[in-house]
């Protein structure tokens, strides 16, 4: 049995097309789940937003170069399209996760980015993501909660 190493171009065609295929079936998803849909395009589109204006504020303020890093877009691109398939597809979540670890795991192999890269990107993102859902959770759904039940008792 013969085992050929696959070149580096091809590696770096499979890398290319993976944030397109991802971004994809993100769409497709958003678009077969028959409700809510424009919430989930709002999240999707929310998310993307998130990881390009984390990117802009790295070239305005150089927020990674400070500490001798790059912002790695691939990497927050990747990571925020398997946020929402991940929460809006829950059942294939471990694909999702699966591929992320993998997609990473070329990157590296292909030197497109550092360990310390892919990491600090992955943990800001985390971080500003919990605190949104923290923040929805506990300020906007609490809140409504709260006025709902109040509302309902003065009646």
């Amino acid at each position: 049995m013969v085992v050929t190493q696959i070149d580096y171009e091809t590696l770096d065609k499979i890398a290319d097309s993976y944030i397109p295929l991802l971004g994809l079936i993100s769409l497709i998803m958003t678009i077969k789940a028959n409700k809510a849909i424009l919430l989930r395009f709002a999240h999707l589109f929310g998310l993307v937003c998130l990881s390009y204006g984390v990117m802009y504020l790295d070239k305005v303020f150089t927020i990674w170069s400070i500490v001798g890093l790059n912002y790695s877009t691939h990497t927050a691109i990747s990571f925020v399209l398997t946020w929402h398939l991940s929460h809006y597809v829950y059942t294939l979540r471990l694909l999702w996760i699966s591929l992320f670890l993998s997609y990473m795991a070329l990157m590296l192999y292909q030197k497109y980015h550092s360990i310390p890269d892919i990491l600090t990107t992955s943990i800001v993102l985390f971080l500003i993501l919990v605190g949104c859902q923290l923040t929805v959770k506990f300020v906007l759904v609490d809140k409504a909660k709260t006025k709902w039940k109040t509302t309902n008792r003065n009646q």
